[in-house]
């Protein structure tokens, strides 16, 4: 249970990276070979408004214009968390959109 909660909060702490007022700019790198196709690599700043799925999952509050969005991701075996990852923490998030989940890639917390 300890490294479920460990887990989470390192995770979300990756996600709350940049100040949580900052825009949804979804920036392309280099391609990414997969099985099927290729996929870009984006980025997204926000503040984690949950973590689901014991720490497997969390939302991401963004601020899109004048309004806020909720962004829902996924963890897999290659996610990458750098800092300790809470509810209410602002972060940057890299990931891949993989069929209808979008799965965190690199989660940073924001210093």
């Amino acid at each position: 249970m300890r490294k479920l909660l460990l887990f989470a909060s390192v995770l979300l702490a990756g996600f709350l990276l940049n100040n949580p007022s900052a825009r949804a700019q979804p920036t392309l790198s280099a391609p990414q070979s997969d099985q099927q196709s290729p996929q870009s690599t984006k980025s997204v700043a926000g503040t984690v408004s949950s973590i689901e799925n014991q720490g497997h999952s969390f939302s991401l509050e963004v601020k899109q214009g004048e309004s806020k969005v909720t962004l829902q991701f996924v963890l897999d075996k290659d996610t990458r968390v750098q800092g300790n990852v809470n509810v209410g923490t602002p972060v940057t998030v890299e990931y891949v959109a993989m069929a209808d989940k979008n799965v965190a890639r690199t989660i940073t917390v924001a210093t």
